[in-house]
């Protein structure tokens, strides 16, 4: 059935096309005039193997079940009765009703038209119900049994995933359940009385700010990297801002304000498929002198007037943030700082400990876009200058 891969390196039915992987298989001469179609092909949009072959599972099944040739349903136990009553006797067929087949994509796109979730959220979802259906062998949500879930939990917490990432996986699949069920795809939900509370990590192992000889080291090795190394962990540095506000911003989010040089972190200029992490993530804040210095302004010069601010990024599971958080990740092992708990993000931590000691905590959140909760602050701007006299109080190494 199908075609293999040409790449004996490549899981069955996985093959590279344009830069991208995708699932495609071939449907038998005999079964094209039913399925009407020759081939079935989905794209998997990675260029990650790994993420690939994980995604193939589900495809893989639905595709042989859309090929499968129809069975004849096997005799149930009241028609067999019923056979033996005939003839003359008592009629004791029941009509069956059959379990629907309704895909977890099917399901998916229903709960995306109604609920809207932004483009990352819906990938995510998609991702872990993709294999959640390669776990139980099976892409028909209404076929979900209590023990399928519970024995996807099991395995969950044998692997290596933190407890939190396993509740993250298991709440995903009990909403789209609960939306199923709700809106009468599946006659019960199986995930309604199954529970999880995810341990919290202990304190020594929570991401954490970097040392000052660590930050001092960083700032160092970034001034002799590529563009993307150096202007990325200088931003982060000197301002805190998140590895998906870098990655993803265009050349029209720097701007010149008063004389100010500025980074104007919105969704106005983005390619579709990026975001932000929340309202609170749009905000303006003034480049430090040590970014100018570093030949920023120049770069940014170099680029076209419109388009993406580091071009060099290509796109992984649907987001430039993704590689480049994995090659930022792999450059500071590279340097020595070699703590898991050290990652890009802990800059973030690390410029908001250095301005709780020199600005008034309403600045460095208004420079971060972290919110305390206070309503006054969702009104009106900080005035760049302001700004910018706070931010470069931060210093260098």
């Amino acid at each position: 059935m199908g075609r293999r891969s040409s790449n004996p390196n490549l899981p069955k039915y996985v093959q590279m096309w344009k830069g991208l992987y995708r699932v495609r298989m071939q449907v038998p001469a005999p079964l094209q005039a039913r399925v009407g179609k020759r081939e079935l092909v989905k794209a998997l949009g990675t260029t990650c193997l790994r993420d690939a072959e994980r995604a193939s599972h589900a495809i893989i099944a639905e595709f042989e079940r859309i090929i499968r040739p129809p069975q004849e349903p096997a005799p149930h136990v009241w028609d067999m009765m019923a056979a033996l009553g005939q003839p003359g006797g008592v009629n004791l067929t029941i009509a069956r009703t059959p379990t629907p087949i309704v895909t977890f994509g099917e399901v998916i796109t229903l709960w995306a038209n109604e609920r809207k979730p932004t483009s990352r959220t819906r990938r995510d979802f998609e991702t872990k119900m993709d294999r959640f259906a390669a776990f139980i062998g099976n892409n028909n949500i209404a076929s979900v049994t209590g023990d399928d879930i519970i024995r996807y939990k099991e395995s969950l917490l044998s692997s290596d995933l933190t407890h939190k990432t396993a509740a993250d996986i298991l709440s995903a699949i009990k909403v789209i359940l609960r939306f199923a069920f709700r809106n009468k795809k599946i006659p019960t939900n199986p995930g309604a009385d199954i529970t999880f509370s995810a341990k919290r990590l202990p304190q020594n192992e929570l991401r954490q700010a970097f040392t000052p000889a660590e930050r001092a080291l960083i700032l160092q090795e970034a001034i002799k990297a590529d563009e993307f190394i150096k202007f990325a962990n200088l931003i982060a540095a000197y301002g805190g801002a998140r590895v998906a506000e870098i990655a993803e911003a265009d050349t029209r989010d720097i701007e010149i304000e008063s004389g100010i040089p500025v980074f104007h972190i919105r969704l106005d200029h983005r390619q579709p498929g990026q975001g932000l992490k929340n309202h609170g993530s749009v905000r303006r804040f003034p480049l430090h002198s040590a970014i100018i210095n570093a030949g920023f302004l120049d770069y940014v010069a170099g680029l076209p007037a419109a388009g993406p601010l580091f071009p060099m990024l290509k796109i992984h599971n649907g987001r430039l943030s993704d590689g480049a958080s994995r090659r930022l990740g792999a450059w500071l092992r590279r340097i020595g700082i070699t703590d898991r708990r050290k990652v890009f993000h802990s800059h973030r931590h690390t410029f908001k400990t250095l301005a709780r000691g020199i600005m008034a905590e309403e600045i460095h959140d208004a420079i971060t876009g972290h919110s305390n909760g206070s309503v006054g602050r969702d009104y009106g701007h900080y005035p760049i200058a302001m700004l910018a006299q706070a931010i470069e109080k931060i210093q260098g190494f």
